[in-house]
């Protein structure tokens, strides 16, 4: 079976912070803890060798991290400078998450010395066009939009369809994405549904919610719903906003608290101001993941308000870990997960701001159980992940 393993991507945490990042650091660490030889090489704003304090080996090359074009043309010519790369010079598996670093290395080269097996998180192109129709562009967007839509989108998709044509075998994490892989790969490689993990000695109940939202910096009579997201359009943090202001109306005490950043965020504050409910909304930005649980424990609903293109949302599964039950919408691999166990939340339409603050509130006048939450997490384990990966690769490089 092979044993070592290079996870390339676009870019990596600080410069960017998402489930895929995350899926790349906990597969990462499962697989080094397995024995393998593992680590993570990544697009950054400067040039780094690991840190020997770090408990992931994490190689960077230098990128301009925006925009996209210049994204993708600076890490092409990056890779392609690169003779061998790291853990897999001679050998081993090559983990390609991202489709700009996969399609720049794999045109360079280097999946001739290393078996690629390609990961498929959702479509680049639908991501990319979603985004820049709901967000406001200053300058000349009115003259360069109708440009930008013709060409970025079909050009993401080619290049991740090509990208994914060349592995030796795709990865997804749930039958929403295997859909939609199979339909843009058609006659690609085999595709296997593997799965994330959850780690349940850091997700955890509270002892006590009063305590946990004290050291958050919540009054512990309030009503606490979290949402862990990327402050942007596709993630429906305004309708959650909305559902907020309708919640109020019959429980005062809720309180909404946002962890994550994005270029959403003053846009949000401003809807908050207009709806009343800028004392009522904590934007936690960026939280470190050692204080991640902490926001978990502290909650007493998660909310995954997801407009489009929702994957495999690994905070779900850390909120149910930490015995909290989920309010998510119908979108992407949301159903799938949490759908066929209402004991543990509920689903909704998206963008029903008032189906979602229903459902909410019956989260929070019922009797759901922390133990069933957890419970229902436990089915998942990195290690499992880990080594599902491992044959998968073993079985492609034969």
């Amino acid at each position: 079976m092979l044993d070592r393993f290079l996870s390339l991507a676009d870019l990596f945490p600080p410069e960017r912070f998402g489930g895929s990042e995350r899926v790349i650091l906990e597969l990462t660490r499962a697989l080094a803890h397995a024995g393998c030889t593992a680590g993570v090489m990544a697009g950054g704003r400067h040039v780094r060798e690991p840190d020997a304090t770090s408990a992931v080996a994490v190689w960077r090359y230098r990128v301009r991290t925006s925009p996209l074009p210049v994204l993708f043309a600076t890490s092409f010519l990056r890779l392609r400078s690169i003779r061998r790369l790291p853990v897999v010079a001679d050998g081993g598996a090559l983990l390609l998450h991202h489709p700009l670093s996969a399609w720049g290395a794999l045109q360079a080269g280097h999946g001739r010395y290393a078996t690629p097996v390609g990961f498929f998180y959702g479509p680049i192109d639908e991501e990319w066009a979603w985004h820049w129709r709901h967000v406001r562009r200053l300058g000349s967007r009115g003259l360069v939009s109708p440009l930008l839509q013709g060409v970025i989108p079909p050009l993401l998709r080619t290049v991740q369809r090509a990208a994914l044509r060349q592995t030796q075998a795709i990865i997804v994490l749930g039958s929403y994405t295997e859909r939609l892989v199979k339909k843009l790969v058609p006659e690609g490689p085999e595709v296997f549904v593997v799965p994330p993990g959850v780690d349940l000695q850091r997700f955890h109940p509270a002892s006590g919610k009063a305590e946990a939202k004290r050291a958050i910096g919540i009054d512990p009579a309030s009503d606490v719903l979290l949402s862990v997201r990327r402050l942007v359009p596709r993630m429906g943090i305004s309708t959650l906003l909305e559902a907020l202001w309708i919640l109020r109306r019959t429980r005062p005490s809720v309180r909404l608290v946002l962890v994550g950043t994005g270029e959403l965020a003053p846009r949000l504050m401003r809807e908050a101001a207009a709806l009343g409910l800028a004392d009522c909304l904590t934007l936690a930005g960026h939280v470190g993941d050692a204080a991640l649980a902490d926001y978990y424990r502290a909650a007493d609903v998660f909310v995954l308000p997801s407009a489009a293109l929702e994957g495999f949302g690994l905070v779900t599964l850390e909120a149910l870990a930490s015995g909290v039950p989920v309010v998510g919408t119908t979108i992407g691999e949301t159903p799938s997960v949490i759908g066929d166990a209402p004991h543990i939340g509920a689903l909704v339409p998206p963008a029903d701001s008032r189906a979602m603050a229903d459902a909410c509130r019956a989260v929070l006048e019922g009797s759901f159980s922390p133990e069933a939450c957890r419970g229902f997490a436990s089915r998942f384990s990195w290690a499992t992940m880990a080594s599902s990966v491992r044959s998968i690769a073993a079985g492609a490089s034969r």
